[in-house]
């Protein structure tokens, strides 16, 4: 059995949410929330590895404190 998971973060769906973005940039280190693209490409990448299971890959580059 084979088990990962996929932390999204914050993805912005709707133009209100945008517009929220220019208050919250400053909160991400990369200048950026992850999107759609970046989830499926991590969901993907993780599929291909057969010796990785058990693994959280954190798509989220915001500063919690």
């Amino acid at each position: 059995i084979k088990v990962n998971c996929v932390c999204p973060g914050v993805m912005f769906h709707t133009p209100d949410q945008q517009a929220q973005w220019s208050t919250t940039r400053s909160d991400y280190l990369l200048g950026r929330p992850s999107n759609a693209r970046d989830n499926a490409e991590a969901i993907y990448r993780l599929a291909q590895m057969p010796n990785v299971s058990g693994q959280i890959m954190i798509l989220e580059s915001r500063i919690v404190l």
